[in-house]
């Protein structure tokens, strides 16, 4: 599929990932489909958009149109049923959060940028929020999304523009550190981050793993290149972290069970020394690499700390109303405070950082409740983006993590037992 990707130009690749995502979806049907989009398949949709001559929000913008008929569709279950209470508690939440959001972008002095921000958010978040309701809705789990996905996170190769062997190519510095001007090297870090987590959540929860092997294989060979030619601090940190996370959980989870535990404190003890290995020598490199993000902007006066602290100093001056949206870039402090938690602080003032607290909190929570088979990995994958939501970019540009704030809350809400879909597939009879 790379070397495909590769060889193609930009029309055909499109037309030949497209047709690969149609016809997964007449196997598998539409549920599953639009999640792996979702979350791998920014860079396709974008792609398409252009050799259609739209812009990708526009594009968007008609899959939220899709979204939001399935979540009609099935609303009598969602909004009726116990099993789905949690859905109803994010909706409320986010409901909450985009009117706060807009009263603090359009009450203050507009800007290009409090402007920009509010359409994003509310086209990419609604796009986001929805497919984690779908998610819900089908049960869809991260296998059966890594699966799915694979064929759409390659096509960030072809953005590339380089040759046929680019997997081996992009490791070296020499090539450069953004590819192709329709290359995001940021954005498709973070998605290779969060593939490479998929595969290891996998292993750690799906009990069928082995059958696995061959899409953890691939997930691992598209994913790893990717994340080391983007020199991006965010995914190597928080991959590491999680990863430690997703060990530590399922050693004390295996200890409630009653399950031996010799084994798998073995596997924890060796991802933590690989771990700590590998972030070491991540480290060292860049540092040593006069071409690396570290090296190039690790010491400049806009680092993230510096950032934070400037906030921090603007929040004490106003710490219930916030300054508004926009106003950080406006005084020439930076694009954004690239905190996700100070950020809403500072520009919504309390009500804005409370919202934010109960979707961190909900998410972090999560992960301790006893949750449904298929939903086990995503809760990791919600941590992965918490934690790169508080190192980088913006709010709106965070919308993916409402994905997995839907998928939070409806943990949280869960009250356990088969749930609908599962009582389906054995024929008993619904709640």
């Amino acid at each position: 599929m790379v070397v495909g990707l590769n060889l193609l130009p930009g029309a055909l690749a499109v037309l030949l990932t497209g047709t690969i995502v149609a016809a997964t979806s007449l196997r598998v049907g539409s549920g599953p489909v639009l999640v792996a989009v979702a979350l791998l398949g920014l860079p396709f949709l974008q792609a398409a958009a252009e050799m259609i001559s739209l812009t990708p929000t526009v594009l968007v913008m008609g899959l939220d149109v899709v979204l939001l008929f399935l979540a009609v569709k099935a609303s009598p279950a969602l909004l009726a049923r116990p099993a789905y209470r949690g859905v109803r508690r994010f909706l409320a939440w986010w409901l909450a959060f985009l009117l706060i959001y807009s009263l603090f972008s359009f009450t203050t002095d507009l800007s290009s940028y409090s402007v920009f921000s509010w359409q994003y958010l509310a086209v990419y978040g609604s796009y986001y929020a929805l497919a984690g309701v779908l998610a819900i809705r089908n049960e869809v789990s991260p296998p059966e999304a890594m699966a799915i996905g694979l064929p759409l996170f390659a096509f960030n190769y072809w953005l590339l523009e380089s040759s046929v062997d680019s997997i081996a190519m992009i490791v070296d510095a020499t090539i450069g550190l953004r590819g192709a001007e329709t290359f995001n090297a940021i954005d498709s870090a973070r998605m290779a981050g969060l593939l490479l987590l998929m595969s290891l959540a996998v292993i750690f929860t799906d009990r069928h793993k082995q059958r696995r092997v061959p899409e953890i294989a691939a997930a691992i060979v598209l994913a790893a290149p990717l994340a080391w030619y983007a020199y991006t601090r965010q995914v190597y940190v928080t991959v590491v972290v999680v990863a430690a996370c997703m060990a530590v959980v399922m050693v004390f989870r295996s200890r409630v069970r009653g399950e031996s535990i010799g084994g798998r404190l073995i596997l924890v003890s060796v991802v933590c020394v690989l771990g700590a290995t590998a972030a070491w020598q991540i480290f060292d490199l860049f540092t040593s690499n006069v071409e690396s993000r570290i090296a190039l902007y690790g010491v400049q006066s806009n680092s993230r700390i510096e950032l934070w602290t400037t906030s921090l100093q603007l929040i004490s001056n106003n710490p219930v109303s916030g300054i508004g949206i926009g106003e950080f870039q406006r005084r020439g402090f930076g694009s954004w405070p690239h905190n996700w938690i100070i950020e809403a602080w500072l520009g919504l003032g309390l009500p804005g950082l409370i919202l934010v607290l109960i979707g961190a909190g909900v998410v972090v929570l999560a992960l301790l409740r006893r949750s449904e088979a298929w939903l086990g990995g995503w809760l990791y994958m919600g941590l992965y983006y918490l934690f790169v939501a508080q190192v980088s970019a913006d709010i709106a540009r965070n919308a993916p993590l409402l994905f997995f704030i839907v998928l939070a809350f409806h943990a949280m809400a869960a009250s356990g037992g088969c749930t609908e879909l599962a009582q389906q597939r054995a024929g008993l009879p619904r709640r």
